[in-house]
C-alpha cells in the first residue's frame, strides 16, 4: 500500500507540474529512440566499421562524447538553461540519428559523437528540471518513476529495433530519428504557461507572502 501511494503521489506532481510532465514525456520518446540507436550501432560497426564488433566503438564514442559535454557543463551551470537545454539536446539526438543512415564511416563516427554531445546533457537537463520543479517531499519519488519510464520507453525502442533492424538498418534508423521528432515537438506542444511554470514551492511562498500583505493591510 506504501509503495502505490508513494507512486501515486509522484505520478501526480509529475501530471500536474507542467514542467515535470514536459520534461518525463519527452525524455521517455527520446530515450525510445536512443535505444533504437544503441541496437544499431553493432550493424552499422559491421556496416561501415569492418566487424559486428567494432560497434562496441560507436558506442564507446557516444559515452564518450557524452561524458566531456557533461564536464563543460559543470564549469558553467548556469550557461544553458535547464528547459532550453533539453530542447536542444533532443533536435541533436534527432540530427545525430540522421547522420547515421547516411553512407560512409566518417557519417557514422561524427553521428555516434553527435549523439553522445546529446545524450549527456540531456539527461543533465532532465535532472535539473526533476530537481527544480519537484516539492522536497516527494522529490524522490519523482525521480524514481521517471528514470522507470524512461527505461521502460528505452526497452520499447530497443524492442522495436530488434524487430525493425533485422529488415533494414536504415529504416530502424529513420525510425530513430522520427521518434526524435515526435520529441521535439512535443517539447513545444507542452511549453508550460505563465500559471504552471511555478514550482509548489514557489506558490506556497506566494501564497505565505499574499497572507502577511493581507495582515498588515488588516493592521493597518
Amino acid at each position: 500500500m506504501r509503495l502505490r501511494t508513494a507512486l501515486a503521489e509522484g505520478l501526480s506532481t509529475i501530471v500536474t507540474t507542467r514542467a515535470l510532465l514536459r520534461a518525463t514525456v519527452v525524455s521517455m520518446v527520446s530515450f525510445a529512440g536512443v535505444g533504437m540507436f544503441v541496437v544499431a550501432c553493432p550493424l552499422l560497426g559491421a556496416a561501415w566499421l569492418g566487424s559486428e564488433g567494432r560497434g562496441a566503438l560507436l558506442l564507446a564514442a557516444v559515452a564518450a562524447s557524452g561524458l566531456g559535454a557533461n564536464a563543460v557543463l559543470a564549469r558553467r551551470p548556469d550557461a544553458i538553461g535547464a528547459d532550453t537545454l533539453l530542447g536542444a539536446t533532443t533536435v541533436a539526438l534527432a540530427v545525430a540519428t540522421a547522420l547515421a543512415a547516411l553512407p560512409g564511416a566518417g557519417w557514422v563516427v561524427a553521428a555516434a559523437l553527435l549523439s553522445g554531445l546529446g545524450q549527456g546533457p540531456q539527461l543533465t537537463a532532465l535532472i535539473r528540471i526533476r530537481h527544480r520543479d519537484s516539492p522536497a517531499a516527494v522529490r524522490g519519488r519523482v525521480f524514481t518513476l521517471g528514470a522507470s519510464l524512461k527505461i521502460t520507453a528505452m526497452a520499447g525502442g530497443t524492442a522495436l529495433a530488434g524487430v525493425l533492424a533485422t529488415q533494414s538498418v536504415l529504416t530502424c534508423l529513420l525510425v530513430s530519428a522520427g521518434f526524435q521528432l515526435v520529441a521535439t515537438a512535443l517539447f513545444l506542444l507542452l511549453r508550460p504557461g505563465n500559471a504552471n511554470t511555478a514550482t509548489p514551492d514557489a506558490n506556497t511562498a506566494t501564497r505565505n507572502a499574499d497572507t502577511a500583505t493581507s495582515g498588515a493591510d488588516t493592521a493597518g
